[in-house]
């Protein structure tokens, strides 16, 4: 899972195995799911704010893409806005 911004400057990725997490800068080759946020200044207060309004607010306004299983990125949405609280 990779969460990115457009233009590829700021991003993170997460590599779910064996029930294990790692994580690391930037995009992944090998990403089943990308969040492609328009910047990272939005995809800070989106993802901060774990509101899912708002979080549906960045899709629909085309300020947040999304590229591979969707239910990845929907399950990860499910472990990760508990994980930042």
């Amino acid at each position: 899972m990779a969460i990115i911004t457009k233009d590829h400057k700021s991003g993170m990725h997460f590599i779910f195995k064996n029930g294990a997490v790692t994580s690391g800068g930037g995009d992944h080759p090998c990403a089943n799911a990308r969040l492609i946020w328009e910047n990272s200044l939005i995809a800070f207060a989106a993802l901060a704010s774990q509101n899912n309004y708002r979080f549906g607010r960045a899709l629909l306004g085309g300020r947040l893409m999304s590229d591979g299983d969707v239910n990845l990125i929907l399950l990860f949405k499910e472990i990760a806005f508990p994980a930042m609280g």
